[in-house]
C-alpha cells in the first residue's frame, strides 16, 4: 500500500513455489495417506526443522506410529534426518505441505502444537517467536500480541531495535484488549525513539496516551509515557517539544512523590539541557539523576545520567570524561543494556579523538550500533567519524561518510545532524579548495540549521577561513577567523561551549605571526583539550616565545604542536607554513626542514599556491632548491606500502649510498637532528635494526624505482 513516505508492505509477501516442484511435493504427500499428512502438517507448523515428539503429540500419534510415518517420510525424500532431528528437505517444502492443510484442520493443529511447544518451554526467543505464529493461525490474537509483546520487550532490552519494532507493530495490529494495547505501545514508543525517529514515537507515544486514557491508569505511568518523545525530540534537536513533553512528565513527577519517575525525568532534562548549551546545569542534574537512579536501581537511568556527565567532563577533564566513560559502559554492560552500551563506547570514542585525532573507538561502536539496529546512533556516529576522517586529509572517506549521514539523517527527520553533515563536506570542499562546492554546501546546512551558533561559526572558521589559506590569502583568512570569534561570542562563553572552537585556536596563532597579542582566552574550555585546537594554540605560542627570544621554548612548543597534530597532515604543514614565517625571522625551530616537508606534502596533494609560498620563503631564507631525486619521485611500491613519505624515500637512498647523517643534511639541507628523526622513523616503518639493514632497503628501494 502507498503512505505518505511512500510504499510499504500491507502483508507478509510469500515464497514463489514453482508449480512443478508443489506437483512433486503433493505427489509424495498422498503416498503416506492422511495420517502421515497429518503428521508432516503439524510438523510444518512448527518451522522447518522440528521435534518430532513435539509433531506426534500435536498430531495426537503415539511413538510407534510417528516413527513409521517418519521412516516413510524419508523414503518418499520430503524429510531429512540428523539424529533425533528432523527437517524439510527444502524450505518450499515445508510450504506446500503447510498449504495443504485444510483451514479448520490448519487452526486445530496450531493450537495443539501451540499447546506442545508451551509443555516444553513457556518463555525464549523462540517460544515467544514461534508460539505467536501459531497463536496467530489458531485464531488466538490476545495470545499472540502477547507472545509478540514479550518478544519485543527482550529484543528492545537487547537492542535489536528493528527485531524489537517489527514484533511489537505486528502486536499492535493483533491486540484489542486495552490492557495488552496499552502495553504494545508503550515498548513500541521506546523502541522508535531508540531508533531515534521522531514521527513513528510520536504516533506510537499518542496511542499509548489513549489507551492508558481509557484504563484510567495511574499518573505516574502517564509520565513514563511521555519521556521516550522526550528523549527522542532532544536527539532530533527538536528543544521545544522535548521541553513541552518533558514538562509535563515532571509536573507528575512533583505532584505524585515519585523518585523513580523524578530519576527519569532528572536523566532527560540533563540531556536537553547540554543540547541547549547549559552545561553547568546539565551536568548537575546529571549527577542527581545517576544518584536517584542507583537508589532506585534504575540501570538503564544511570547510564543515560552517566553519558550527559561524560560529556559535560570532556569540556574540562579528559580524564575525567573518560572515567565517567567506562563507568557509564560498566553499568551498561552489568545491567546487559546493549544500546547504552554502544552510547558509553560512542563517549569514550569522542574523547580518544579529542586526544588524538582517532576514529577506532568511534568506528568500534558504530559497527555495534549497525549491528543491534540503533540507526540514529549510528547517524551520529557518522558525524564524529567524518570529522576525525578529514582532519586526518581521507576526504574521500570523510564525504562518504557525510553522504551516508545525510541519507539517513533525512529519513529519520534529525535535521540538526543532516546540517551538520552538509556543513563538515563545505570543510571537504574548503581544504581542496572549492570554495564555490563549499558556499553551496553551507548554504544548505543554513537551510536546515541556521540559528545554530557553533554551526554557524565554525562555517566561517573551519570553512570559509581555510579556504583563503588554502588560496594564500591570510588578510582574507583572518577577517573571517574574527567574523567566527564574533559569532561564537554571541552565544555561551568559550568555557561554556560543549564544541571545539577551532576558529578561536587558529586566530591565535594567526595573530601571533601577524606581530599581535592573541586572545587565548577564546579559545579556553574544550578547545584547548582538543587535539587539533592543541596544536594551533602551541605553534601560537612558539610564536610567542620566539619573539622573546627564548627559542628553547619556541621549539618545545612546536612540538608539542606536532605531536598534538600528528594525525593530521593537512593541518600540522598548514600550520608549520604559517609558523615558519616568524620560526625564519626569529631562529627559532626548524623551519626549513617544515617548509621542505610542507612544499613535497602540498605538492603531491594538490596545493600549489601553498606549496609555492613554501619554496618561497626557502629561497628567501638561502635555500637552494633541488631537484626531487628519482628514488622520490617513483616511490617502489614496498616503500609506498611501509608508508615511508618522499622525504624518508630520498634519505633512505643517501643511507644506501653509504652518507652518514651529517652528509645527508647537508645534501639535503636539513639539520642533523631532522635527518636524525628521518633514520629512526624509516628503522621503524621497514622493521630495520641497523643503519646497515637500512642501506639493503634503500639498495632495494633505489633498484625498484629504476
Amino acid at each position: 500500500m502507498r503512505s505518505a513516505s511512500g510504499w510499504e508492505v500491507a502483508a507478509p509477501i510469500g515464497r514463489f513455489v514453482p508449480h512443478s516442484f508443489a506437483s512433486t511435493v503433493k505427489a509424495r504427500l498422498l503416498t503416506l495417506g492422511p495420517d502421515g499428512r497429518r503428521l508432516l502438517g503439524a510438523a510444518a507448523l512448527l518451522g522447518r526443522s522440528f521435534d518430532w515428539k513435539l509433531a506426534a503429540q500435536s498430531a495426537g500419534f503415539d511413538e510407534p506410529l510417528t516413527e513409521e510415518l517418519l521412516q516413510e517420510a524419508l523414503s518418499a525424500q520430503l524429510l531429512a534426518a540428523d539424529g533425533q532431528q528432523f527437517s524439510f528437505r527444502h524450505a518450499l517444502t515445508r510450504e506446500v505441505i503447510a498449504s495443504e492443510l485444510l483451514p479448520h484442520e490448519r487452526q486445530t493443529l496450531a493450537a495443539r502444537c501451540l499447546d506442545a511447544l508451551r509443555e516444553v518451554s513457556s518463555e525464549g526467543d523462540d517460544f515467544w517467536q514461534r508460539g505467536a505464529e501459531l497463536a496467530e493461525i489458531a485464531g488466538q490474537r490476545e495470545q499472540a500480541a502477547a507472545l509478540l509483546l514479550a518478544a519485543g520487550r527482550t529484543s528492545l532490552r537487547r537492542g535489536t531495535l528493528e527485531t524489537a519494532t517489527a514484533a511489537l507493530a505486528r502486536a499492535a495490529d493483533l491486540a484489542r484488549d486495552q490492557r495488552t494495547r496499552a502495553d504494545v505501545f508503550e515498548a513500541l514508543a521506546e523502541a522508535r525513539s531508540a531508533a531515534g525517529d521522531l514521527p513513528a514515537t510520536q504516533k506510537a507515544v499518542h496511542a499509548a496516551l489513549d489507551e492508558l486514557a481509557l484504563l484510567d491508569a495511574p499518573r505516574v505511568r502517564l509520565g513514563n509515557a511521555r519521556l521516550p518523545l522526550a528523549r527522542c525530540a532532544v536527539t532530533a534537536t527538536h528543544f521545544d517539544v522535548a521541553l513541552e513533553e518533558l514538562g509535563k512528565a515532571q509536573r507528575i513527577a512533583e505532584a505524585s512523590g515519585d523518585r523513580g519517575l523524578e530519576a527519569r525525568c532528572q536523566a532527560v532534562a540533563a540531556q536537553l539541557a547540554m543540547g541547549e548549551g547549559r552545561r553547568d546545569e546539565a551536568e548537575m542534574l546529571a549527577v542527581h539523576a545517576a544518584e536517584i537512579a542507583r537508589e532506585t536501581a534504575q540501570g538503564e537511568v544511570v547510564c543515560e545520567a552517566l553519558e550527559v556527565a561524560a560529556r559535560c567532563a570532556r569540556t574540562r577533564d579528559l580524564e575525567e570524561a573518560d572515567r565517567i566513560g567506562w563507568q557509564a559502559v560498566q553499568a551498561a554492560e552489568e545491567a546487559y543494556l546493549p544500546v547504552w552500551r554502544v552510547r558509553g563506547l560512542y563517549q569514550l570514542g569522542v574523547v580518544e579523538m579529542f586526544r588524538t585525532g582517532s576514529a577506532k573507538t568511534l568506528e568500534r561502536a558504530r559497527a555495534e550500533a549497525e549491528r543491534i539496529g540503533a540507526v540514529a546512533i549510528a547517524t551520529s556516529l557518522d558525524l564524529e567519524i567524518a570529522a576525525a576522517l578529514e582532519a586526518q586529509h581521507r576526504l574521500a572517506e570523510a564525504r562518504a561518510t557525510c553522504g551516508r549521514c545525510i541519507e539517513m539523517s533525512r529519513l529519520l527527520h534529525l535535521r540538526g545532524v543532516e546540517a551538520v553533515a552538509h556543513a563538515f563536506i563545505g570543510v571537504i570542499d574548503a581544504e581542496e579548495g572549492n570554495r564555490g562546492a563549499m558556499e553551496e554546501a553551507f548554504e544548505r546546512a543554513m537551510l536546515l540549521d541556521g540559528s545554530n551558533v557553533e554551526l554557524t561559526g565554525a562555517m566561517w572558521a573551519d570553512g570559509r577561513a581555510i579556504a583563503s589559506l588554502v588560496a594564500e590569502d591570510r588578510t582574507r583568512a583572518r577577517k573571517e577567523l574574527e567574523q567566527a570569534l564574533s559569532i561564537f561570542k554571541s552565544g555561551k562563553p568559550s568555557t561554556d561551549s560543549v564544541v571545539p572552537r577551532l576558529g578561536a585556536a587558529l586566530l591565535a596563532l594567526v595573530v601571533a605571526v601577524d606581530g599581535g597579542e592573541p586572545d587565548f582566552s577564546a579559545a579556553a574550555g574544550v578547545t584547548q583539550l582538543n587535539s587539533q585546537g592543541a596544536g594551533y594554540l602551541a605553534y601560537a605560542e612558539a610564536v610567542l616565545h620566539g619573539r622573546k627570544g627564548d627559542r628553547e621554548r619556541a621549539a618545545a612548543a612546536a612540538r608539542r604542536g606536532d605531536t598534538a597534530l600528528a594525525l593530521m597532515p593537512f593541518y600540522r604543514n598548514l600550520v608549520r607554513r604559517i609558523a615558519a614565517e616568524a620560526a625564519l625571522c626569529d631562529h627559532w625551530g626548524d623551519p626549513v626542514a617544515w617548509l621542505t616537508e610542507a612544499s613535497q606534502f602540498f605538492d603531491q596533494s594538490g596545493h600549489d599556491r601553498i606549496a609555492s609560498a613554501c619554496r618561497a620563503l626557502l629561497r628567501r631564507a638561502g635555500v637552494r632548491m633541488v631537484r626531487n631525486t628519482k628514488a622520490t619521485r617513483t616511490m617502489p611500491p614496498p616503500l609506498r606500502h611501509a608508508g615511508v613519505t618522499r622525504r624518508e624515500a630520498e634519505v633512505l637512498a643517501l643511507v644506501a649510498e653509504g652518507l652518514s647523517n651529517r652528509g645527508i643534511a647537508e645534501r639535503l639541507f636539513l639539520s642533523e637532528r631532522t635527518v636524525e628523526q628521518h633514520v629512526a622513523s624509516l628503522k621503524q616503518k621497514l622493521a630495520a635494526q641497523s643503519r646497515a639493514q637500512l642501506a639493503v632497503h634503500g639498495a632495494a628501494g633505489v633498484a625498484a624505482g629504476n
